[in-house]
């Protein structure tokens, strides 16, 4: 069925790349080396434009997400399954196959509003001039709506993800979607739901689907365009149906939630664990750094830039923003607590500010001597070199995007059980606070 679907989407790619082909040997900026000639290219032109070609299917965005889905399914992949499954989710690659299925569905044209039943009789003739919209707007309305003003780019991904569930939605099945007549249809609402039960979807995900295109109906429900046909009972039918797929998924997710706690549980890093991680940190991070001041190797910064992290994650439990966001001016502008000779770093950009404001890293004399002595390290290696306003930092002076992959290095070098990633520290952190301190922790 796999390759069926891939050979199916195959035909599909082959005359859009024909067709790019074509556009490409004819244009003037474009230096493509090619044999032919210039009249051979307008001939085959002619010959285009005489005989279009037709699309090998419409709905190639709904095939790609059916063909991803058999993928991963699959027990032991290839190197070229893989390949395919990259490339198929690639953003660029959807947006080619979502712009196939709109000219191959012909829904560009617009929506005129319906002729008025009652005309003055004295009238010889009737204009009827409408400005139409495409419908596209509808998407790039709500995602204007979701990011708001200043969105940050983790926002911006959160909401492609959103705008792309929707997208499948709509590509559901063979049908024009001018007049979103298409909403009204319980049959193949429900015949959509149908499909989220039976893929290899997880349940979170087919969840995320459901409330995702519930927000779109809703924001439609909200600002109706104006070639809408629905009427306003059935966008509350939709909404409706929508919020029963919804609660009858409520038990189902419940259930396979706990049992991925379960699996969590059974594989947390223990109190102890954490605190032999802090222990051996202790250790190894002055030796590192006397290393470094004296040669400097990529290796020993890595191993560096891995002990720090994992020893505050394993105290604090922050998210890997928080270390990718920390620059040397909220360093340098930590507050001094003489009380107990501590220093309080706040910061700013990171995932979840807005709900519980900036994160704080409460450092020892000793603890923020480490921060000190990489900002100056980076400074003494950087030389005529721009480097970055960030702590963490790579050979070319830019944020360090590998620190998971550094934790994960240097947990394993102190021989403790496991792989320790930032979101495994601070769930082990974040269940022993609420466990010894309370829920609301």
């Amino acid at each position: 069925m796999a390759s069926g679907r891939a050979h199916d989407l195959m035909d599909a790619l082959s005359s859009l790349m024909a067709l790019t082909m074509f556009v490409l040997l004819t244009h003037e900026d474009v230096d493509v080396p090619s044999p032919w000639t210039s009249n051979e290219v307008y001939e085959c032109l002619q010959t285009f434009l005489s005989d279009s070609p037709a699309p090998a299917l419409d709905y190639a965005s709904g095939l790609s997400l059916q063909l991803l889905i058999d993928i991963r399914s699959l027990p032991g992949c290839s190197e070229e399954a893989n390949e395919l499954y990259r490339l198929l989710r690639q953003p660029h690659l959807q947006a080619l196959l979502s712009a196939h299925d709109t000219v191959a569905q012909k829904d560009y044209e617009p929506v005129l509003p319906p002729m008025p039943d009652e005309l003055p009789e004295e009238e010889e003739a009737t204009r009827t001039v409408c400005l139409v919209k495409n419908k596209q707007y509808l998407i790039g309305g709500l995602q204007e709506l979701q990011e708001g003003l200043e969105p940050a780019p983790k926002l911006i991904n959160n909401v492609q993800s959103k705008l792309h569930r929707i997208r499948q939605f709509v590509s559901h099945g063979n049908t024009n979607l001018g007049k979103l007549l298409f909403l009204g249809n319980m049959g193949r609402l429900r015949g959509w739901v149908k499909s989220l039960r039976t893929n290899m979807m997880s349940l979170t995900t087919t969840l995320h689907y459901l409330k995702n295109v519930r927000q779109f109906v809703v924001f439609i429900q909200e600002t109706p365009p104006p070639s809408s046909c629905l009427s306003k009972t059935n966008l509350r039918r939709v909404v409706r149906e929508l919020k029963a797929s919804i609660k009858s998924w409520g038990r189902p997710v419940v259930l396979h939630q706990m049992r991925v706690k379960g699996k969590k549980d059974a594989t947390m890093h223990s109190m102890k664990e954490l605190q032999e991680c802090c222990r051996l940190a202790l250790v190894a991070i002055p030796k590192l750094l006397s290393q470094l001041e004296k040669h400097h190797t990529y290796l020993d910064q890595c191993s560096l830039f891995g002990y720090v992290t994992a020893y505050l994650a394993s105290l604090y439990g922050h998210r890997l923003g928080v270390f990718l966001n920390l620059t040397d001016e909220q360093v340098s502008r930590a507050v001094y607590e003489p009380e107990g000779n501590d220093y309080l770093i706040k910061v700013e950009d990171h995932k979840t500010n807005e709900s519980f404001g900036t994160a704080k890293l409460l450092l020892s004399d000793k603890e923020y001597g480490w921060f000190l002595a990489i900002i100056r390290l980076k400074r003494k290696w950087a030389i005529g070199v721009k480097i970055s306003k960030y702590v963490f930092h790579n050979t070319t002076f830019s944020p360090e995007k590998n620190l998971t992959k550094y934790v994960k290095r240097v947990w394993s070098d102190m021989k403790l059980r496991g792989e320790a990633t930032f979101t495994s520290l601070r769930s082990a952190v974040a269940t022993f606070a609420r466990d010894r301190h309370g829920k609301h922790s």
